[in-house]
């Protein structure tokens, strides 16, 4: 974070957070335990009416050693309130290093108060400054909200890798990416 260092604290919507950056052997196992139990209660319906849901493979998932995470913490009590879970990969449809982002999540009470778009921001820019041409990210067909977010809040489309409506439960996002 250390050339973002104005981006490692949020301080609107009333809130007063701070962001940290962990490669996945640097994460504590009471933040990822906290990660994996957030993207549980957030997400597992949707995977059910879907793909399925498995602890096992979503562990696998976030533990993989490529597993980068941002972690919003409250300043002054350190609770974990949203994060975002991404890594640095070859897209092998695009001929293209993309960043990926795997997961972003933030607590209920939290969310509709800036921390997910600061989060995409933050990713945004890291993904510039690693000299990434894209963002992709997957995002099923079901979860309107999520949807809506992504495309017309923060300008993603459906990319020409995405999968048809017919075909799966998904689409896959993305947004170019200019370097530095």
């Amino acid at each position: 974070m250390e050339p973002f260092k104005a981006f490692s604290k949020y301080t609107m919507e009333g809130l007063d957070l701070v962001i940290e950056y962990y490669p996945i052997e640097q994460l504590s196992p009471e933040l990822f335990q906290w990660a994996f139990e957030l993207t549980k209660r957030n997400m597992q319906e949707l995977y059910e009416q879907t793909w399925g849901w498995k602890d096992s493979a979503k562990r696998s998932e976030m533990k993989d050693p490529e597993a980068l995470y941002f972690v919003a913490l409250e300043r002054e009590t350190r609770k974990p309130v949203g994060f975002a879970h991404f890594r640095y990969l070859l897209e092998e449809d695009k001929k293209a290093e993309v960043l990926y982002l795997f997961e972003i999540q933030v607590e209920p009470e939290y969310q509709s108060k800036g921390v997910g778009k600061f989060l995409m921001m933050i990713l945004e820019l890291v993904g510039s400054k690693n000299e990434m041409k894209f963002i992709l990210m997957t995002v099923f067909q079901i979860n309107k909200r999520a949807l809506n977010f992504y495309m017309k809040k923060l300008n993603y489309v459906i990319d020409e890798t995405s999968p048809t409506v017919l075909e799966e439960h998904h689409y896959v996002l993305s947004k170019p990416l200019r370097s530095w």
